[in-house]
């Protein structure tokens, strides 16, 4: 099964048990948290206490969304990209995403982080891609387009 995380060689390759092109097609939930102020703080030059708090909050709220059993598809500054339902069967995905996002706009709370958060549930591809030095599970479709579109 694909765990998720990065595998090298040919056991990424296997990961998906039909090789880096395999994929499988399920419904599949995502939430993508959006700091919406990130580039502003970057603008105006994110200072060492600043740096600290959005580790700090960036940790915990990793903490919320794999307690909630997510998978964290990735993280790139401003946006928080996490799934449910692709590396792990979940039948609760929806509820389990809204319970996290409830968690994740209290963690916001007395913070200078504006957070706004998206969810979306419908199908989509995964399925493990990359080369044969490094390879990772992957979720392709407009799930993510409408989590964003509702964060």
């Amino acid at each position: 099964k694909p765990s998720g995380r990065y595998r090298p060689g040919a056991q990424g390759e296997n990961a998906a048990g039909a090789g880096v092109s395999g994929f499988t097609h399920r419904g599949i939930t995502a939430l993508v948290l959006w700091i919406t102020n990130f580039n502003t703080l970057l603008l105006r030059g994110m200072s060492e206490v600043t740096l600290q708090a959005y580790s700090a909050f960036l940790q915990e709220a990793l903490s919320v969304v794999t307690a909630a059993g997510g998978t964290v598809a990735g993280i790139d500054g401003e946006y928080l990209l996490v799934h449910w339902n692709a590396a792990r069967r979940c039948s609760s995905s929806r509820v389990k995403a809204c319970e996290a996002a409830a968690r994740l706009r209290g963690l916001a709370v007395g913070t200078e982080f504006a957070v706004r958060i998206g969810i979306s549930h419908c199908l989509a591809h995964y399925g493990t891609i990359g080369c044969e030095a490094m390879s990772c599970l992957t979720v392709l479709g407009k799930v993510w387009v409408q989590a964003r579109l509702l964060a």
